[in-house]
Order: C-alpha cells, then structure tokens, then sequence
C-alpha cells in the first residue's frame, strides 16, 4: 500500500527520509494478525507462525515446519506429485503441536494452529477431526477469556509502537529531551513491571520493550556517528532498561 508522507504528518511529526522511514514501519510488525485473518476469508494459501525473539532468524524447527507447509501446499497445487506418507507425518506433527498448545493453555495459539492445519489438508487429507476440534475450542470460555486477553494486549502493544514513533520524532527536534522525558513517554516502568508478569500482557510488554532496545539502538549509533549529544541521552535510556 503506497500513502502519501503529508497523510503519515498529520498523526506524527518526523524528519526521516522515505528510506529511513520505511525501515521504521517495517521494524514495528503491526497488523500481522489482521493479514492473517484477511488472507483468511481468502482462498489464497497462508500460514502465520510466532516465535520468541527480536528481528532475527526463526528458530530451525520452524523453518523445518514452513519447509513442510511448502511441501503441502506444492502437492495441492500439482507442482509436486503427492505424497501422502510425507503428507500425513506432517500432519501428525502438526497436531500434537496444535494439542500441546492447547494442553498448555495457549489457547487463542492453538485455535490459530487448528485453523492453519484444516485450511493447508483440505482436499488432501481428512481433516474433519481438526475442524471438530476447532470448533470445540471456539466454544470453550476459556478460549474466548484469552481471545479477549489477546485482544487487549494487541491494542496496547499498537499504542506503545505510536509512542515510540513519536519518541523517534521527539529526537528530531533541536531542543536536547532530558532521559527522564523519553522515559516517561516509552512508558519504561509500566512495561518492565508488566514484561516480568505471565501470559499476554508480559509477552506483549517484552515485545515492546524488544523494539523499543532495538530503535534506541540504532538511533543511538546514528546520533554517535554524528557526534550528536542526544545520543548520551538515548543509551541513558537504553541503559535504564531492566
């Protein structure tokens, strides 16, 4: 989607060239799930998978996993003769990972895994048992308690990201902001108190402290290289971090 720089001036003042900015909006990841639930009422193949980390490869398993879902989607699509030994061990692997989320109270992950499998099989193999299960779990009240959880933390995790950008804009500007500011703008300590909690609100909270480290930094070289004072202000801040 292409928008117009004057349109992104009207939320957020900021003095990035369109490169830079780019690269910005690429580093947040905001909006992955709604791809993914758009590609859903799709008939186009899809797959979202989450892994704990910063921007950084995927741990191998998951590459194993996508590498399978390739496979899947190559035999429906006749670019690949079929194969249903392969095809039903993928299958197999896939739903005891699906259980064990559920098995671990991961609910809205394994509704989301149940989802995957049924919709990438289809036409393959059987996949009425995965339906079944779906619909199972999109019915229990505890799916729909994390669902509402999940909700929640997404919409704070989409508002600590304007924050940032707007603390990104705030070092534009002439005016030295003091660490103490930042701070209090990044929301530091309502985050690392969350981020040391359990469930979605403290995965939420680490992922945005993640990015948070993961700008400062590169701000921090940036504003270093330039022999620019805000850039002591900045690894201040990075330091402050628990």
């Amino acid at each position: 989607m292409r928008v117009p720089l004057s349109w992104l001036r009207e939320f957020v003042e900021f003095d990035f060239t369109p490169e830079q900015l780019a690269e910005r909006l690429t580093l947040l990841g905001m909006e992955v799930k709604k791809i993914d639930e758009g590609r859903g009422r799709s008939s186009s193949p899809h797959r979202m998978e989450f892994f704990d980390g910063g921007h950084q490869w995927p741990p191998s398993d998951l590459i194993a996993r996508a590498l399978g879902w390739m496979e899947i989607v190559a035999m429906k699509d006749g670019r690949r003769p079929r194969d249903l030994d392969l095809a039903r061990t993928l299958f197999a692997e896939d739903m005891a990972r699906a259980q064990t989320l559920e098995e671990r109270a991961r609910f809205t992950e394994a509704r989301r895994s149940y989802g995957s499998i049924a919709s990438s099989y289809t036409d393959l193999l059987d996949v009425g048992e995965v339906e079944r299960r779906s619909r199972v779990l999109e019915s229990d009240d505890r799916y729909k308690s994390a669902r509402k959880m999940e909700e929640r933390a997404d919409r704070r995790e989409q508002e600590q990201a304007v924050a940032l950008a707007r603390v990104l804009s705030r070092l534009t500007e002439d005016e030295v902001p003091l660490v103490a500011e930042l701070r209090s703008r990044l929301n530091l300590d309502t985050l690392s108190k969350a981020s040391r909690g359990e469930g979605y609100d403290a995965a939420s909270a680490s992922r945005s402290l993640a990015l948070i480290r993961i700008q400062l930094s590169t701000i921090a070289r940036d504003l270093g290289d330039k022999h620019d004072a805000r850039a002591d202000v900045v690894q201040k801040v990075l330091d402050s971090i628990k």
